[in-house]
């Protein structure tokens, strides 16, 4: 019984040391597994560490990379900028420098042209010279003559006109006989009266005042004229057409001066006398002692009519001893050179009062 006891006892004990170390055993490996996946978390938490410690360096290293990369290509487009400033700039210059040359052509080419007719014109000049010249030793002494008072005639104009630019004012010289003849030539004879009669009788007073309002629209293009104000003077036949323009267009003509004008106050409906209420500006008229084209009759007609209309100034002027065309310094027999020189300073004055 003991012995069987003892025996229970043993088994008893061998079984409760078997438990034993299988619990030491199982708590052993739970903790050895224990152990172990700590080890394997910490393994694992260090790789996680490292993996984001890389991807923040990898994301540093990316934006560095960016940053270079961004550094780089804006020197690059500051350094194509300035190259295409460069470029820019020496393309001015080069088209600069074409711009002059082709300038530098075409004045060379102006100038060539320039000379080509120079030499041209004095080409016909010359050709023109021996024909004159052989039409002058072919002329009768009749014919001679009339080519001399031609010529007379034309350069009295043109002097006179030029002593009313030497005071200082712009001069129009008009043509009204362009519709018939590029020049009128003028012949103080029989045939030449006739000739000039005939030019005087296509004239119309209105159609000299559409001549007027272009000559008007050529000098408004001439800053050098100023001519806002304007003055007019009409010798023999131009006369009643400088009166005509002074009411025809009375804000623009100041003043208006006839020397021994023709046609002044008629029985035609176009008189200018009967336009002289139209007049702002300042008229004159001076009148020849003798003077067949404008009769006294005729002058005094003039002058009670320009009293009779209110506001009007006016004067008019006898010149003793003086016949018509008396101004003109080129007619022999004609000219009277104190009535001339009484003109001119009457004309003068008028200018400086109202221009």
């Amino acid at each position: 019984m003991e012995l069987g006891s003892i025996v229970l006892g043993v088994i008893a004990g061998l079984i409760a040391g078997a438990a034993l170390g299988y619990t030491l055993y199982r708590y052993r490996h739970q903790q050895q597994g224990l152990h172990a996946r700590a080890e394997a978390e910490r393994l694992l938490d260090e790789a996680q560490t490292k993996a984001k410690e890389l991807e923040l360096k990898g994301h540093d290293e990316a934006i560095r990379v960016r940053d270079e990369a961004e550094k780089e290509a804006a020197r690059r487009r500051t350094d194509l900028q300035r190259e295409e400033e460069r470029l820019a700039r020496k393309r001015e210059q080069l088209d600069d420098k074409l711009e002059k040359t082709e300038q530098r052509e075409r004045r060379l080419s102006q100038r060539q042209g320039q000379l080509d007719k120079q030499a041209s014109d004095l080409t016909k000049l010359e050709q023109q010279r021996t024909a004159e010249m052989a039409r002058i030793a072919q002329m009768t002494v009749e014919e001679a003559r009339r080519e001399l008072l031609v010529a007379v005639e034309k350069t009295a104009r043109d002097d006179m006109a030029r002593r009313i630019a030497t005071v200082g004012y712009y001069v129009v010289l008009p043509n009204l006989y362009y519709r018939k003849t590029r020049e009128f030539k003028m012949v103080r004879d029989e045939e030449g009266f006739k000739r000039m009669f005939a030019m005087m009788e296509h004239l119309k007073t209105d159609m000299v005042m559409r001549d007027t309002q272009a000559m008007l629209d050529f000098v408004d293009r001439l800053p050098q004229a100023k001519a806002k104000t304007l003055g007019a003077v009409g010798y023999c036949m131009s006369g009643p057409f400088v009166f005509a323009a002074a009411a025809c267009f009375p804000e623009r003509v100041k003043c208006a001066a006839s020397i021994y004008g023709v046609s002044l106050a008629t029985d035609r409906d176009d008189s200018p006398h009967l336009n002289a209420n139209k007049v702002r500006g300042e008229l004159y008229f001076a009148c020849a002692e003798t003077d067949k084209y404008a009769p006294k009759e005729m002058v005094d007609k003039l002058e009670a009519h320009l009293k009779s209309v209110p506001g009007l100034r006016s004067r008019v002027e006898w010149y003793p001893g003086a016949e018509h065309g008396f101004a003109f310094p080129l007619r022999q027999g004609i000219f009277h050179k104190p009535s001339a020189e009484r003109h001119w300073e009457r004309l003068f004055a008028l200018f400086r009062r109202n221009l």
